[in-house]
């Protein structure tokens, strides 16, 4: 269904073979405050091709050795990391869940590539990236699938959620975080602000990825998780459309 990656010419066992992973690829936009914040990553477009992480990574390095001015930042791509299939503009690249074994390989190999996407350097990984980054992307899948509905967009929007829930499902520390976030969220104002939750859209989907996990009130009963009922879920919405407007989004 994926297909075969358009650099390596590998379906997803022949590349997992070579231990690398299938990725989604994107198009995005990064200004210096990325290496700090990886919230502030723009994800301009998400690019229907499936790709080979070390491929990418290949790709990216002999394109910016070849021209260091290829990426930078505060700009458009001028010319791109990688090409796709439809000789779309390829910047950055996304490890996907799509089986147990196939993310056992994904998340060793995403470090390198969140921190190229960040800070244009593969040493550039800092743990805060693979906590916002899916989960910008699955923003995007989404709006993608709202706007148009197609069973293209529908497949994507179904492999981002699905990585973004095996995150929140081994990332314990994160989940915890997160409901206690989102408790007290919709309980004190002063758990709203910026400095407390930088990024709202980022929010949102977290709580998106986490409400869609089968049962996971019950799995995770014993580490306080948020019940996301729709009296809570209504006054998530309100409030991070109240902060949303009072930060002037």
């Amino acid at each position: 269904m994926l297909g075969n990656c358009p650099m390596s010419v590998s379906d997803v066992f022949e590349t997992m073979e070579v231990g690398s992973a299938f990725c989604i690829s994107l198009e995005v936009e990064r200004n210096e405050g990325c290496i700090a914040d990886p919230s502030l990553l723009k994800i301009v477009k998400i690019v229907p091709t499936f790709m080979s992480s070390e491929a990418f990574l290949d790709s990216a390095t002999f394109n910016i050795k070849q021209d260091p001015n290829t990426q930078g930042f505060n700009q458009r791509n001028q010319g791109g990391l990688a090409m796709g299939v439809g000789r779309e503009t390829i910047t950055a690249v996304l490890p996907l869940y799509l089986f147990k074994e196939h993310w056992a390989i994904a998340r060793r190999r995403s470090p390198p590539l969140l921190g190229l996407m960040c800070t244009l350097d593969i040493m550039g990984f800092q743990p805060s990236q693979q906590f916002a980054i899916p989960f910008k992307v699955l923003q995007k899948a989404a709006e993608d699938f709202k706007d148009e509905p197609t069973e293209k967009n529908k497949v994507v929007l179904r492999l981002v959620l699905e990585t973004c829930q095996a995150i929140v499902e081994q990332a314990r520390d994160f989940r915890m975080g997160l409901f206690k976030t989102l408790t007290e969220f919709t309980e004190k104002p002063e758990q709203r602000t910026v400095d407390v939750v930088p990024n709202i859209q980022i929010l949102l989907y977290q709580a998106y990825a986490l409400s869609s996990i089968e049962s996971y009130q019950e799995k995770y009963a014993l580490e306080g998780a948020a019940k996301l009922d729709k009296e809570r879920l209504q006054r998530l919405f309100r409030f991070a459309y109240e902060e949303l407007m009072r930060r002037g989004f």
